[in-house]
């Protein structure tokens, strides 16, 4: 019986060597192809935690009549609702109430009458 070599993308990789695979004219080696998965794969770990740790946000409860502040580190919205400080004005409200929202520190809507 007459054997033949196996081809080169075929060999079996020895421990600690990387196996070659041949696709026209470029040369991978199927080891590093792994470890670049599982790099994208702890890149990708990452950006989800950065992103929670960046948007969702954490109420807070302040007692002034009802205001709540919903804070992450990308934004805040303030649902306001608290007594008046005006006295004058206080006949005809006597409570402020509206909604506050901020991007980055930046005040993007305000509509607290």
């Amino acid at each position: 019986m007459h054997r033949t070599k196996m081809p080169k993308a075929a060999l079996p990789g020895k421990r600690g060597q990387c196996k070659k695979i041949h696709f026209s004219n470029v040369m991978l080696c199927a080891n590093s192809v792994r470890r670049n998965g599982s790099r994208m794969r702890k890149k990708i770990i990452v950006c989800i935690i950065a992103a929670a740790v960046l948007l969702i946000p954490i109420p807070r409860h302040y007692k002034d009549g009802g205001t709540v502040a919903y804070r992450a580190l990308a934004y805040s919205i303030y649902d306001v609702h608290s007594l008046n400080p005006d006295r004058e004005a206080m006949e005809g409200r006597p409570y402020v109430e509206g909604i506050i929202v901020e991007i980055f520190g930046i005040e993007v809507f305000n509509n607290v009458k």
